[in-house]
């Protein structure tokens, strides 16, 4: 009997434990308190308002010396301009590719230096990554990015503010056009078939060329584009979206 109870108790302890795990990491996945009132200001964008048939498709983590280029060229060939939120690092060592994109007539955003989780970092290491990829992409497309993804959608008070003083926007993205496309296995039909299943006009679509799967998010952009055109849908870059 003593035995059962103390096994009892155990197990007792252990979902205890497990459910605040999940509590936890709720907490550090979860929006933060203030984004309400950063997407009122306008400085932090997640979707726009208006009632043309326009949608902005973003892409993460590039440039890539190989799925970055074809995905520029399949837009391009589909009359279509998309934004390319590229790191300082793949930026510096792939320029050709980052020329590429600004000559098919797609836009550019900083996405950080190094892609490097900004929790970890006090505000001014965070900055400092900032500025280092804000440098690269202006040294070789001319002009300083005007948007700012961070990677993993990280925000702070801080950073937020520093933004708005710089005149830079931030560039979240529509919470429910979110696939998961960087995940192995995520196939290009079903992310073709999970942004049109969801489409609204001045809707922001978060995708990801600089990935391992990012070949299934290539051939999504076949599937994709030619049936947003087909029911009216015009794809722009997330400033031109910004302005309509």
């Amino acid at each position: 009997m003593l035995i059962f109870l103390k096994k009892k108790f155990f197990n007792i302890m252990m979902c205890g434990f497990f459910v605040c795990g999940l509590s936890l990491g709720t907490v550090q996945l979860a929006a933060h308190p203030r984004l309400e009132e950063w997407q009122r200001q306008n400085v932090v964008i997640s979707q726009v308002k208006t009632d043309r048939k326009l949608v902005s498709l973003t892409f993460d983590d590039g440039p890539h010396p190989i799925h970055t280029a074809k995905i520029s060229e399949i837009l391009k060939n589909h009359d279509a301009r998309a934004t390319f939120f590229m790191t300082g690092q793949r930026a510096e060592k792939n320029p050709e590719i980052v020329q590429k994109v600004i000559a098919d007539g797609h836009e550019i955003g900083n996405h950080s230096y190094s892609h490097v989780n900004y929790s970890h970092l006090d505000t001014e290491a965070q900055l400092y990554d900032f500025h280092k990829a804000d440098k690269v992409i202006t040294e070789i497309t001319g002009y300083a990015p005007v948007l700012f993804r961070p990677p993993g959608g990280y925000l702070s008070t801080s950073m937020v503010e520093q933004c708005k003083s710089e005149g830079i926007k931030i560039a979240y993205w529509t919470y429910k056009q979110d696939s998961k496309d960087w995940r192995n296995g995520v196939k290009g039909d079903y992310i073709a078939d999970f942004i049109l299943q969801r489409v609204e006009p001045g809707q922001i679509i978060i995708l990801h060329d600089g990935c391992s799967n990012s070949d299934e998010t290539t051939l999504a952009l076949t599937k994709l584009l030619p049936r947003l055109t087909a029911i009216g849908y015009q794809v722009v870059s997330m400033s031109e979206l910004m302005k309509s």
